[in-house]
């Protein structure tokens, strides 16, 4: 789509925003993100940066669909130039942190998804989004996301999430101690990959700094025969190595590799008493 028409496009469905009819503004914030997604060269960028401002007002929106589809329409525009993403944290980054303390417990999923799915994407680079996550009073509201009940695609941007804010130095030793390797030790599930892989990322790069997430890890007897399942797995390469490296790691202390041992004896024994049985 040439810059032009993008743009036509996009001053069409902002002016929908104007509309006293939330589902009016909810379609036309669908419809920007869409616009948004499909921009590949760097006029297309431009006429996405100058629509921008236009959308953060509909993050304090009464209505959770709209703050939800604007959450997706910012998170994508962010995605196309850093300049744009750094523009983005800096005027959305407050709101979004106070969204995730107040949906966090009873929200909508898709406004939960969206607004985990922006402070993520903006938390890979923007120093200010990340620091805003890791306060103490929004930090809580992310780990309290982290539950292998809640939808798949959730589970995956909280993983995220927290993979974003586990690659700094700095939010490490916080992580830890404020849950988050617990948080994705809880979320290893052979049956969602896509959430187990990126939970075993979060893993490695907590535990390397960690001896008491470490120690914790050899101790929760269920997570390490997850660990295992993965490793045995052929369907995710990614879980399988990185399970695999995890599983090292612990493997490096005598005390955690008698935990480890421990387990993989006992995971053997189950498996022959199972095929006895089926015997």
């Amino acid at each position: 789509m040439e810059a032009v028409m993008l743009n036509a496009e996009v001053e069409k469905q902002l002016a929908h925003l104007q509309s006293e009819d939330l589902a009016v503004q909810g379609r036309a914030l669908a419809m920007i993100t869409v616009l948004f997604s499909r921009c590949d060269n760097e006029s297309q960028v431009s006429a996405v940066a100058a629509a921008v401002p236009s959308l953060y007002s509909c993050l304090e929106s009464s209505d959770q669909l709209v703050q939800a589809n604007a959450c997706a329409a910012i998170t994508a525009a962010a995605a196309l130039d850093d300049q744009l993403a750094a523009s983005v944290a800096a005027h959305s980054t407050k709101q979004l942190a106070s969204m995730l303390q107040q949906c966090c417990s009873g929200g909508r999923t898709d406004l939960q998804l969206n607004v985990v799915s922006a402070l993520g994407q903006l938390a890979r680079d923007q120093q200010l989004t990340a620091k805003a996550v890791m306060e103490p009073q929004v930090l809580p509201c992310l780990l309290m996301l982290a539950d292998g009940s809640q939808p798949a695609k959730l589970q995956e941007a909280v993983a995220d999430c927290l993979c974003a804010l586990a690659s700094k130095d700095w939010a490490k030793q916080q992580l830890c101690t404020a849950g988050a390797a617990t948080a994705a030790r809880g979320l290893l599930n052979m049956q969602q990959l896509e959430v187990s892989v990126r939970c075993l990322m979060v893993l490695g790069m907590l535990l390397s700094s960690s001896a008491d997430a470490q120690q914790q890890l050899a101790d929760d007897a269920a997570a390490l025969q997850q660990l295992m399942e993965l490793v045995k797995q052929n369907e995710d390469a990614d879980c399988k190595v990185i399970a695999r490296d995890v599983l090292g790691l612990l493997m490096r202390e005598e005390g955690l590799r008698r935990k480890v041992e421990a387990a993989i004896r006992q995971q053997a024994e189950a498996a022959a008493a199972a095929a006895a049985q089926q015997g």
